[in-house]
């Protein structure tokens, strides 16, 4: 697993234990990184029903995803919890600059309302 995709996973790993969030895939993509979590939607729903933006309603027996996605400098290319995005105002930041930002932002998203 490279670098940066081990960086994801240790400063996100803390904030999704005891999620619906199985453990992550890290893997290279053109040159950079990305970190895929993958929750049951049918589980997503139920434990998150506020996050409606985050629903793929194609697809209600598949799978949530949360992706971090890293380009070949090490800044963030874009941040998704399945069809919401949770990166703005970091898509070009260093990923560690982005991380704890996204961080605080899956806490609060996932802790609910």
């Amino acid at each position: 697993m490279p670098g940066t995709a081990q960086l994801i996973i240790t400063a996100l790993d803390p904030v999704l234990a005891g999620t619906v969030f199985d453990g992550p895939q890290g893997s290279g993509s053109a040159g950079g990184s990305s970190v895929i979590w993958c929750a049951a939607s049918a589980d997503f729903r139920q434990r998150h029903p506020s996050l409606t933006d985050a629903f793929d309603d194609l697809h209600p027996d598949g799978c949530t995803d949360l992706g971090i996605y890293v380009d070949g400098d090490g800044r963030l290319d874009r941040a998704t919890l399945e069809s919401m995005d949770i990166d703005d105002g970091l898509v070009g930041r260093p990923i560690e600059d982005a991380l704890p930002v996204l961080a605080e932002r899956l806490r609060d998203l996932l802790s609910g309302p």
